[in-house]
């Protein structure tokens, strides 16, 4: 078991140079940089009461990234792609707006889907479900591109 030291020893002369690189520090874990971020896009995005969770399992589909608003909860779950630490700064930017942009539209796309769709047909249903998952789709994109500009990079750390 590695133990790391949280404070310097009391038994040494003070004078004495202490060398703090050598000191092992635990990493921090690897979707921390990501959450960090995310809080910092909060605020100007208005979801500063939104809970944004980013789970450790990569996404399943071919996105940069998928987002899942929790049912009568102001609570989202985000995944990334394998590959997301290797996208430009603006990619992952531009991916966390867009995915947070799905939180403030989630309303209407779950009154669309489940709402809505209880009154037709099954054959219906997954005609007006895609329709509509793609109208939605297209306007989070289009919301996302108009906002992200404005907002900051991620670090490059």
């Amino acid at each position: 078991m590695t133990k790391y030291r949280t404070s310097v020893r009391l038994d040494k002369d003070p004078s004495e140079d202490i060398d703090f690189a050598s000191v092992p520090f635990p990493k921090p874990h690897p979707m921390m940089k990501w959450s960090l971020y995310v809080e910092r896009l909060q605020e100007p995005m208005n979801l500063m009461d939104w809970r944004v969770e980013i789970l450790d399992d990569p996404c399943e589909d071919d996105s940069y990234a998928t987002v899942n608003c929790i049912y009568g909860q102001k609570k989202a779950e985000l995944k990334l792609c394998e590959g997301f630490n290797d996208l430009s700064r603006d990619e992952q930017r531009s991916t966390f707006v867009h995915e947070l942009t799905h939180c403030h539209l989630w309303v209407i796309q779950e009154m669309g889907e489940e709402d809505l769709a209880q009154f037709l047909s099954s054959g219906e249903k997954e005609m007006y479900s895609r329709s509509f998952r793609r109208a939605i789709e297209y306007a989070v994109d289009s919301l996302a591109s108009a906002i992200a500009p404005h907002l900051p990079l991620p670090s490059d750390e």
